[in-house]
């Protein structure tokens, strides 16, 4: 029977019932070292195990490793016995496989050989010499020749003279190679220095193209630049063209400082923290351009949130910061918002010229609001005729279709009368104002004691029909009145106050009804 083999290394899946895989090809298995034998051995290749829990008592016959964890995957050799340790990285283990290379040979300096050559030629021949033999030259200097031949004399003096001029010629020509080596020094160094400067060069244009390549790969978030140059994308996301949302922005005037994210009342019982937020990811354009999309499309915070790359919590507190701040800056325009009347009259269009003195078409609009949990609160919110709790805003109109007022937001119980005088409304009046409205608007008494005039339908009073004149002005009525149902129309165009309002907006919704009618403002005129 043959014998499984498994791999005792970390975390190593090797079995060689599985020889046919493509991760066994090549692969073989070497036996562990005997603990008894070779214990030394067994204990290194133990460690570079690195198994919690095997040690020398768990090596047997059957102790297997393969040869995928040695040097060059090819089982151990002379020069590495032992595995690579489990724990070693790729750039350990590269530095292990690497082998060093054998020294460099020393090249002996040439010109230095040459001159120890010439002293052993000196040392071993006697310098040639014409002087008489019995002389204090021939005495000092040592001499191996004999001096009473002078035929071997001369033929030994012409062999030393060969001798030494190949020497000084060996000496010019290794000078000559040393001059040649240093000028190829030189330009090896310049050509080295040329690399160096190039490699440097490529590594900068390598990195710069690795952080273009990291900015192309990063996801992009959608922001104003994406929908600026579409006028009708751009509409669809905010009801403003470019060009009225650049007017928006340079009316609203950014602040020196950037403002602070509002803060629900509901929290103001804790003492204001002084450190500083988080850094805001969103510039004040954008913020602006999300709060305005938020109003327009009704977008959920996290469809948003996705869209812009922010938390949700984040979108929460710009659109509240935002409709806080653009209803601060709004707020200065109520009073010149309500135009008087000799400039309703400079601007009024052919089909009020009938209407003397009309300054302003007025009716109620009504919110459909969440569910209240105070009982008192859906009382005065429910109505015994509609199923959905709602508030009640006073808009009037100009008569080419700005908006004119805004009220705040008023309980459904509220009677449109009881709007007309506790919203202020009465207060922008002058004597010989025309006011047009709806039959429901029963105020003629007390717009009487402003000196303005009231015009209404007239009331049949328990009659089957109306009489000719009543036919005409009740359609006069109703053809000055459809350009406030148009205006109306428009500020419900603003998804967020179509639907039911979430609890959340209920503090600032009075605010959000006056941003989104102002808002109209900057959009085409209706009626020109």
């Amino acid at each position: 029977m043959v014998t499984t083999k498994h791999c005792c290394f970390g975390v190593c899946r090797s079995d060689s019932r599985y020889g046919d895989r493509d991760h066994m090809k090549g692969v073989f298995f070497i036996p562990f070292p005997k603990r008894k034998t070779n214990a030394e051995k067994c204990q290194r290749w133990i460690r570079a195990c690195n198994r919690e829990g095997f040690t020398v008592e768990n090596v047997t016959k059957d102790t297997y490793m393969c040869s995928l964890h040695f040097v060059g995957g090819k089982g151990p050799t002379t020069e590495f016995p032992d595995p690579i340790p489990a724990t070693s990285s790729s750039v350990k283990v590269e530095k292990i496989a690497h082998k060093r290379k054998a020294p460099t040979s020393r090249n002996k300096d040439p010109v230095k050989v040459a001159k120890t050559h010439k002293k052993r030629l000196i040392c071993n021949n006697t310098a040639p010499s014409t002087s008489m033999p019995g002389s204090q030259e021939a005495d000092d200097e040592p001499t191996d020749l004999p001096i009473n031949d002078d035929t071997t004399t001369t033929v030994d003096s012409a062999i030393l003279l060969l001798k030494l001029s190949s020497v000084s010629g060996l000496r010019s020509q290794v000078m000559s190679d040393k001059a040649d080596k240093s000028c190829q020094a030189d330009t090896k160094y310049d050509e080295v220095m040329s690399l160096k400067v190039e490699n440097r060069f490529l590594k900068k244009k390598l990195s710069k193209c690795k952080n273009q390549n990291v900015a192309t790969n990063q996801k992009h978030f959608f922001s104003v630049d994406d929908v600026k140059n579409d006028d009708k994308q751009f509409k669809f996301y905010t009801g403003l063209t470019w060009l009225q949302f650049m007017t928006l922005w340079n009316f609203l005037g950014l602040p020196r400082d950037e403002p602070s994210y509002h803060k629900s009342s509901l929290k103001s019982g804790k003492s204001p923290s002084k450190r500083p937020g988080m850094k805001r990811r969103l510039d004040p354009i954008n913020e602006l351009f999300l709060t305005l999309i938020r109003l327009r499309t009704g977008l959920l915070h996290s469809d948003l949130a996705f869209r812009f790359g922010i938390f949700v919590s984040s979108v929460s507190k710009i659109v509240n910061t935002w409709i806080q701040f653009m209803h601060l800056q709004f707020s200065t325009l109520k009073k010149p918002m309500f135009a008087t009347r000799e400039t309703v009259a400079r601007n009024l269009p052919s089909c009020f010229k009938k209407f003397k003195g009309i300054r302003i078409i007025i009716d109620c609009i009504e919110f459909f609001v969440k569910q209240a949990s105070n009982f008192e609160q859906q009382c005065n919110l429910s109505s015994s005729r509609r199923t959905h709790d709602a508030y009640k805003v006073l808009v009037g109109v100009s008569p080419t279709g700005a908006v004119m007022f805004v009220s705040d937001a008023y309980e459904r119980s509220t009677s449109d009368v009881e709007i007309v005088k506790q919203s202020g409304f009465l207060d922008h009046l002058e004597a010989g104002d025309l006011v047009v409205a709806d039959q429901g608007f029963t105020i003629g008494e007390v717009l009487a004691e402003k000196g303005a005039h009231l015009n209404v339908p007239p009331f049949s009073n328990g009659r089957k029909g109306r009489t000719l004149q009543e036919e005409i002005y009740t359609e006069q009525n109703e053809r000055v009145r459809i350009h406030v149902e148009r205006c109306i129309k428009r500020i419900k165009k603003f998804r967020l106050l179509r639907k039911a309002i979430p609890l959340s907006l209920r503090l600032v919704f009075s605010k959000l009804v006056f941003v989104a009618g102002c808002l109209v403002n900057f959009q085409e005129p209706l009626v020109t």
